[in-house]
Order: C-alpha cells, then sequence, then structure tokens
C-alpha cells in the first residue's frame, strides 16, 4: 500500500517508476500477463532468474557465447547478470541497449545477441 501511495504522490509530481523502485528487482522485473497482446500469458507472470550471473555462465558453458541479461524498459535499463567472462564495464553493457536497437514494442522481450567490433588494421 505504501509503495502505491508514493507512487501516486510521485506521479502527481511528474516522477514516475516510484512504485517499482520500492518493492525491488524481483517485482521490478516481472513480466507477463498480457492477454490482449499474447493470450497464452494471460494468466502468467515471467520472473526474473533467481541467479542470473549462474545462468549466463551455463550459457557460456553450453553454447561459448558469452551472455548478459538486463531489465530495459521505458523507465531505464538494469543490468541483472553477466557471464564472469565479459570484462566490459556495466556502463558500456547497459548503454549499447539503451536505444531500443531490437526495435521490440507491444509487448515484446527481445534476444539481441551484442558484440564488439575488433580493430581492423
Amino acid at each position: 500500500m505504501w509503495a502505491a501511495l508514493r507512487a501516486g504522490l510521485d506521479k502527481l509530481r511528474g516522477i514516475h517508476g516510484t512504485f517499482y523502485r520500492l518493492l525491488g528487482p524481483e517485482v521490478r522485473g516481472l513480466d507477463g500477463f498480457y492477454g490482449e497482446d499474447i493470450p497464452a500469458y494471460a494468466d502468467l507472470g515471467i520472473r526474473i532468474p533467481t541467479e542470473p550471473d549462474l545462468l549466463c555462465d551455463q550459457v557460456y558453458e553450453k553454447t561459448g557465447v558469452q551472455s548478459y541479461i538486463v531489465d530495459a524498459n521505458g523507465l531505464g535499463v538494469e543490468l541483472m547478470g553477466k557471464s564472469s567472462g565479459i570484462t566490459a564495464p556495466e556502463t558500456w553493457l547497459t548503454e549499447v541497449i539503451r536505444d531500443n536497437p531490437a526495435g521490440q514494442e507491444e509487448q515484446m522481450t527481445p534476444f539481441i545477441l551484442v558484440r564488439r567490433l575488433r580493430d581492423v588494421g
């Protein structure tokens, strides 16, 4: 109730996202319940991984692909986890997808491959 009240007051002041910031990453990262757009998800919520770093390392072990997981929306981009072999700074990892490179709209969750270009010459 406190988060809803604070969110309502902040919205009047032009501050958005208070409800989710106060309730933490588990609620902030929850996706789903898109009955109109995706009927199969009308009654389902998709939770964030409980151990995102471990999941990314498992993806690497099985595929050879380093990965990272972010929660990106109109309020911002939050790095949730990454493969232990990724050395790029967190600021680069979040900034590279901040401008919505996959063009996702209409409740879509993209899977994006990002890689640095090596210097040529």
